[in-house]
Order: structure tokens, then sequence, then C-alpha cells
């Protein structure tokens, strides 16, 4: 995939708005000319390529020419192409005619113009724009110029454009999701949300550096593949052609200007004040126009960086040492000589020294760790606190490294680094230490009983304040391995009025500053843990709406606390959110936290919570009946995991990998995340529905859905016998899915206990098909299809259609099937687990369903026609078939029969 992506012209993404307004400049004749204008590296370039491709495609002639400093120097040699062979040059006139006669000739007799496109059309010589003057007034051109951003507009484009003659592009460096889809494309797989950001964020959407960093990637090793998802596994770093393009741009600075770069290298952000000590305003100001610095407010300071990390990178590289240790330094004293009285000093004055030195006072050290670690800075964290280490044991330090490398993605260490720290902790630090080692054990080592031993063992000690907070943490992993009635029993044992008392609108946890339990320590901290595990509690208990409130509180919360260390990453408090407003069926809800989330994550360096968010994406999609897309998240998930070590999101991705592939019968495609999925769970115990759902799924194409069935079956017991309704409801309904009628009653039931819009759809299903009623399972499939579940919705309408042909209702059970059809096929590929094929049982042929569908949506036959490259005749051969076999005597009766609900129609009445 590599050498293949870098042999090839990467895919053309991003502009193609840009491009269809080029397209209708063309076609507009009062328009001569494009100028498409934008910083170096953007693909001015490629976007005129493009246009001229298209309109040779179109029959229109095209040339295209490249403008230089060098070739400027000889008058019309950058436009040869267009030149007769004896140009003349000593008659301008005869010069100028020919050349647009030879325009004319290019283009005789096809009706077109010829499409001339000129790259830095700023850099071509006077002649030459005098010729483009003269052929565009004369002569049937078309012309296409790019220009760099802060270059002169020639005067001849300028005046084209105030007369309304010519159109004017600016483009911006590509957006995240541009860069995200661009590299999907040209490195034919995935690319992890981690490794999309880091390229987005280096390259600053600039195309021609994000192509020279994954060149450079690929090349090192740094970029791998393997996992079926490009991931990074080393670091970014600005080589080869990134170098050569960021060297060229710093040659041409001054003394004065490299110098301030430099010092924003190494200090960045720099108050402007501060900055105004050491460098002239003119200085500065020329800076911030070339677009090589950036200011900024901070609240009510000015702060100023560099616009390109690379830019940083590549002056750090190049900057002699001495000249980095005596900037530092110098920086250091500045700070120091106004008090370092600002909330950051000390991280800055700390880092400063070290970067210069390699020496710190161990207080300062961790002071500023935990300023990096409360503002998610997690690789100085890890750098600062490791400095403090270095100088002797401190349980601080180890607390703070130790969450930082867990956040960072680097499960293993931090539990080796946590596990001392625990042991030399007294009674105070011992329940701090403990629960971030959990976190550590639970998620990054794929070890709930280690967790759940170390949280004892810290309670055991009883460190003041600490026992609600500990029993909320072994609340959560309790209930995340499936057993919520021990949760639940556990947090009303150490809070004084009970958990939900707690939890309630009002109740404790809503006071902010209050003491809990023992006493008043840490009790923000305890509120947020507390909050957390009550969400969970109530989620797995089925109580998705109060679950959602309460999650939402606690990632508020969570917000607003200042002592961190204990509570991992904020965005790990709204994944309990995440998780209830999909069980309550809104998925649109569900996937604006998935991206709210993931952007905190990402923007934190909290790689160890992307996989998490990949995999909820992934699940999300599951839901809504889009397994390629879900296959996507999945394989995301699975390589973020592992590049994290993380056994656990590995483990579930492996699941919905299962589930995905088996969606569309992809036989062979579900052997290998099966395999994965036992490996890990032999070594993990972890009770998830999801793995219970893919082993279900697994059994199927052997002929093993009696197995499938007694499988989902059993698990639901397990769930229901330890208060986990959601698990329960969730294999319930799968083994309705799949055929068993028998657990009808038992979901019927079991979801009548789950709040919530999604419950009440399966709880109808299941009715519905213990009664056999065909009209019930069309309001389940409305209600299904109302959350955005649309392959449930095709399901269920299937199920419809079966009973009404029982029943002899051919006319009910072909709008049944019409509409399951509709909604299949926007589920990419996903077949009903009932295997039933549609296309045998119907009355009607897979283009009648599409000619009524179309029908409902108030085409007339003309426009069908169109639509399905078809005669008339034929559609209305179609339609009459349509009419005998489903009983309607007219296109509005047909469009009421077939609907698609929530959709208008319009068909009554339609002319042919």
């Amino acid at each position: 995939m590599v050498a293949g992506a870098s042999a090839r012209q990467w895919p053309f993404v991003g502009r193609r708005g840009e491009l269809e307004q080029i397209g209708d400049a063309l076609e507009d004749e009062g328009c001569a000319a494009v100028l498409i204008a934008g910083p170096s590296g953007v693909g001015k370039s490629r976007l005129a390529a493009e246009a001229l491709e298209l309109f040779r495609g179109r029959g229109h002639a095209g040339t295209h020419v490249l403008a230089s400093g060098n070739a400027s120097a000889v008058p019309l040699s950058a436009l040869l192409p267009i030149l007769p062979s004896d140009p003349g040059t000593e008659n301008p006139r005869r010069l100028f005619e020919g050349a647009a006669q030879l325009v004319r000739d290019r283009t005789a007799g096809g009706g077109g113009r010829l499409v001339l496109v000129v790259d830095d059309i700023d850099l071509l010589d006077v002649t030459s724009l005098a010729l483009l003057a003269y052929l565009l007034a004369h002569s049937p051109v078309f012309l296409i110029a790019t220009q760099r951003t802060g270059t002169s507009v020639p005067d001849m484009l300028e005046a084209l454009w105030r007369g309304g003659r010519a159109l004017r592009l600016t483009l911006e460096r590509l957006q995240r999701l541009g860069v995200e889809t661009l590299l999907h494309l040209a490195l034919g797989a995935p690319v992890t949300a981690a490794a999309a950001q880091a390229l987005w964020e280096a390259s600053v959407g600039n195309l021609l550096h994000l192509r020279e960093l994954v060149l450079a990637a690929c090349a090192e090793g740094a970029l791998d593949g393997r996992e079926g998802a490009w991931r990074l596994v080393g670091r970014l770093s600005a080589t080869g052609g990134v170098r050569a393009l960021v060297g060229e741009r710093l040659e041409r600075l001054s003394p004065a200007e490299r110098a301030v770069l430099e010092l924003l290298a190494l200090c960045q952000p720099i108050g402007l004040s501060d900055l105004l000590q050491v460098a002239a305003e003119e200085v500065l100001a020329e800076l911030e126009r070339t677009g090589l610095l950036v200011v900024q407010l901070n609240r009510r300071r000015q702060e100023v960086s560099l616009a390109h990390p690379l830019h940083a990178e590549v002056l750090r590289e190049t900057m002699p040492r001495l000249t980095a240790r005596r900037l530092l330094l110098a920086q250091v004293e500045r700070v120091r000589a106004h008090g370092a009285r600002r909330g950051g000093d000390p991280l800055l004055v700390a880092s400063w020294l070290l970067d210069a030195t390699g020496e710190c006072d161990p207080e300062l050290l961790i002071r500023a760790a935990g300023l990096a670690h409360f503002g998610h800075d997690m690789d100085r964290t890890v750098r600062l606190a490791g400095a403090a280490l270095a100088s002797g044991p401190q349980v601080r330090a180890s607390l703070l490294l130790g969450a930082a490398l867990g956040e960072s993605g680097r499960g293993a260490e931090a539990v080796a680094c946590l596990r001392e720290a625990f042991e030399a902790a007294d009674a105070a630090e011992a329940g701090p230490v403990a629960q971030v080692l959990a976190i550590n054990l639970y998620y990054g080592t794929g070890d709930p009983e280690g967790a759940l031993d170390c949280l004892r063992r810290a309670a055991a000690r009883r460190a003041p304040g600490r026992a609600p907070e500990l029993a909320a943490a072994q609340a959560t992993y309790l209930s995340m391995s499936g057993r919520t009635t021990e949760a639940a029993a556990l947090l009303d044992a150490e809070l004084p009025d009970g958990w939900e008392a707690f939890t309630a609108p009002g109740g404790a946890a809503s006071a902010q500053g209050a003491p809990i339990g023992e006493g008043a320590a840490g009790s923000a901290v305890t509120r947020v843990h507390v909050l957390r595990a009550g969400a969970r509690v109530l989620l797995d208990s089925g109580r998705f709406t109060e679950a959602a409130q309460v999650a939402e509180r606690g990632f508020e919360e969570h917000l607003a606390t200042h002592e961190r260390s204990t509570l991992h990453h904020p965005a790990g408090s709204l994944l309990a959110w995440v998780n209830a407003e999909l069980e309550l069926g809104d998925l649109a809800r569900a996937a604006a936290l998935v991206e709210r989330g993931q952007a905190m994550a990402l923007s934190d360096g909290a790689d160890s919570l992307t996989p998490w968010y990949s995999w909820q994406s992934g699940r999300i999609a599951l839901v809504a009946g889009r397994p390629a897309t879900a296959e996507r998240h999945f394989l995301e998930a699975a390589a973020q995991a592992r590049a994290a070590t993380d056994p656990t999101p590995d483990l579930l991705a492996q699941a919905g990998l299962v589930l995905a592939r088996a969606a569309r019968r992809d036989v062979e495609g579900v052997a290998a995340p099966l395999r994965r999925l036992e490996e890990l769970a032999r070594r993990l115990p972890l009770r998830h529905a999801d793995i219970d759902r893919a082993r279900a799924w697994a059994l199927l194409p052997a002929g093993g859905a009696g197995q499938a069935r007694e499988l989902l079956l059993a698990s639901a017991g397990e769930y229901g016998a330890h208060g986990h309704r959601a698990h329960t409801v969730s294999l319930l309904h799968e083994a309705l899915r799949l055929g068993d009628r028998g657990a009808a009653a038992t979901l019927a039931t079991a979801a009548g206990a789950v709040d919530g819009p999604a419950a009440a759809a399966r709880a109808a299903h299941a009715r519905a098909v213990l009664d056999r009623d065909p009209e019930a399972l069309t309001a389940a499939a409305e209600a299904f299809e109302g959350l955005g579940a649309e392959l449930l919705a095709a399901e269920a309408l299937l199920g419809a259609a079966q009973l009404w042909r029982d029943r002899g209702g051919q006319r009910a059970a072909a709008a049944a099937d019409v509409r399951a059809a509709a909604l299949a096929a926007r589920c990419e590929g996903a077949l009903p687990p009932e295997l039933l094929d549609w296309h045998t049982t119907s009355p009607l042929s897979a283009r009648e369903r599409e000619v009524s569908l179309l029908v409902a949506e108030g085409l007339s036959s003309r426009q069908i026609a169109e639509r399905l490259f078809l005669s008339v005749r034929t559609v209305d051969n179609h339609l009459q078939n349509i009419y005998a076999k489903l009983g309607v005597a007219n296109r509005g009766e047909l469009a009421a029969t077939v609907a698609v609900p929530g959709r208008a129609t319009g068909a009554e009445g339609a002319s042919r």
C-alpha cells in the first residue's frame, strides 16, 4: 500500500466545490478567467490541473504552462506552447495576432475554448502578461491562473475581476476531515484518529508538507498499516522533503527575524509585551504579515507563537546547543524578573531550566508536573515527573508520572511505576495511588481483579475521606464486569444516605464543596468518582435516562475539578454518557458526544481514550445498520488499542469486527477477528454483551442458528441474575432477531423494566412477534426507523411481510417488502439475520420495487425513465405489472401502498 501511494499522484480531495465553481465559470461566456490564490502547498496547481483534465474531457483544448523567476528573464519563454512556430518577435502586433489565430485554429469546429493554465502568474514577464491580455480580448481563451498569497495580482487580471469577467478563488489549508479522507484514499486503508490528528497538526493542512511527512513516516516505519488501519508507532519528524521546503523559507529571513523565531521555537507562547523587550515591533509585524507567527488573545494577554509546528521543529534541530542554552536561560531570567507570578510560570521555568541545563529543583519539578498534567500536557508531565524521580523516590511524582503514562496509552509502564509507589505510600497517599493504579490495571493490562484488589487494600488502610471514593472506583469496575447488584450494594454501604440519594438531582453530589463520608478531603474528586460510578450502575440497571443525567453532571464536575490526578482525562467521563444515549436510542446525540470526546482526547494526547471513542463510533454505526462504516471504526479502534498496548478495547473492537462482517455475510472476514477475540478472551476476564453477540453471529454460516440462540439466551440469563438489565435486553433482542420466538415473551417483560425509546421499540417488536400481528410489526419498524436503526426496521418489515403473506394479504405484504428493500439498500450490504430472500418471496421483481419507490417519491414516468436509463414505455409496462400484482388502480394508490414512512410523496396525479 505504501509503495502504491508514493508512486502515484495523491487523490483529489476537499476541493470539489471549487472545481464545480471553475466549471460553471467556463460555461459562462461572460467569464474569461479564474484566479486561484492561496499559500504555498494548499493545492492550487492540483486544482488547476484537475480543472484542465475535466475540460479536456468535455472537448475543450487545453495547455498548462509554468511561470518562474528564471523564465521571466526571457520574455514570452513561459508561453512558448501557445506561440506560432515562427513568432516573428520583431513585430509585436504580428506576434500577438499570430498567437490569437493559433488559438482560433485549435478551437475551430468544436465550439469550445482553449483552457490555458498558468501556474504562478505573478512571475510572468510584462510581455507575456500583455500577450495574455490580448488573447483574452481577441480569441476564445479561458485562463486559469494560480498565485501565491502575498504577491501582487497582475493588472490585467485585476481589471477583469473589477469588470465582472473573472472569478477569484482563495484556497485555505485542508481541514482535518479532508486530511483524514485524503490519507485513507492515498494509503488504501483507514487512518487512526490519533495519526490523522498528528499529521494534520504537523502539516497544518498544507498538502505538500502532508505528502512529505507521510512518505518520510512510511519510509522510517513511523507509520504502520499492518493492523488493517494506519497508526503512528514512532515520532513524526521533519526530514527529507519537509526539511527542504521549510529550510527554503527560513533561509530568506534576516538575522533579527530568525532570532525571534528561534526564541519562539524554544519558549512559545511568549507574551507580546515580553517579546517586544527583545525584538523590534517592525520585525514582529513583518513576521506576522508573512504568516510565520501568530498573535492570539489569551484572556487579557496577547501571546505570540510560531504559525507552523514544522518551523519550530526545524529551528530547534538546526540551532547550536549553546545558542539554545543562552536563549532559554535568558527567558528564565526575564520571567523571574517579573516575579514569576503567573499561575503557569513554574511550569515554564522548570521546563526551560531542564532543557537548558538538565537540572532543576525537585520540588519545582513536581509542582510543574502537576501544572502540566492539569493542562493535559502528557509528554511534559512525563518528562518533569521523571526528572523529579531521578533525584530520589517521591510518591507524588510517581503518581503524576503514572497518571500521564496511563493517559498517554502506556498502561503497562504506568503499572510498573505505580506498584512501587503504592507499596511506599502512607495511608493518605495510598488511596490516590491505588485509584490510578487500578485504572491502569483494568484498562492498560486487562486485569480487573488486580484493580479491585489494590482498591480493597487501600480501603482497608482507611485513609481519611477516601472510603466513598475508593468504593466508587470499585463499584465502577464491578458493574463493568457485569456485577451490577454487587456494585450498587457496595456504594450503598459506603455512602451515608445511599448512592441513589447522592446522585439524585439536588442530592449530595450537587453540593459542591460539601464533605462526604469521613471528611472533606478530596470531596470534589469524590463527587466525580461517585457520580461516575452511579451513572455506570444506573446504565447497567437499565435506567438510561437517569444514567445520562448523572453522567452529564459527572462530566461537568470533572471539568471543574482542579485536582485530576486520580480521575484520568475528562473525556473518560463522557463515555458513560455516550453509552446512555446509545441505549436510549439517540444516535445523533451519542455521535455528537463521541465527536466531542474524541476531539478532547486527541487535542490533549490522551491516547488511552482514542480507541474507546473509535469503538463507540463503530457501535453507533452498527445500530444504524451501517456495517461497512462500523468496520472502519473497529479497525481503527483495534489498531489504536494495540498501539497503546491496551487489550481491553482491542477485545471489544474484535467483537465489533465480527459483528460488522457477519452482518454482510463476510464469512472469510469473520475468521481473523474471531480468532483474535478468543485469544484475548482467554487472557481477559472481561464480560460484555458484544462479545456474546459476536460469538453467536459467528455460528450462523455453519448452520449454527440454534446454537447461537442458546448462547444468547444463556448469557442473557447470567446478566439478568446479576442485575445487568441493559445487556439482558440487548441479548434477548438479538435472540429474537435470530428467529427465537420463545425469547419474545421474556424480552417483552425485560424491556418493560428498561426505559427509553429503544427499549420501547424492542418491547413492541417482541409483542408483535408474540401476537403475530403484522400491523404491530410495521409500527415497530417505524419506531426503529425513527431512531435511525434502519436495519432493524427492515427486519421488522420483512417479518410483517411474511405474516401478511400467511394471511393472503399480498398487497400489504408487497408494501412491507418494498419498504424493507428501500431501508436495506441504505445498510451498506447488511442482510437480515433470518436469511430471508425477499427477492424470491415478493411478488415484485427488484426493478418493479425500484419503480414503485420512485412513484411514491412523486416522479413521473419520464423522470423515472431518465433516472433508471429506461424507455418511458418500459417504465409504463412495469407499472401495469405492478398494478396487477398489487391490486391497485393508479399511481396514487400505488404511492399510498408502498410509501416509506417519513418520506414525502407526491405521485398522485403525476403526469406521464
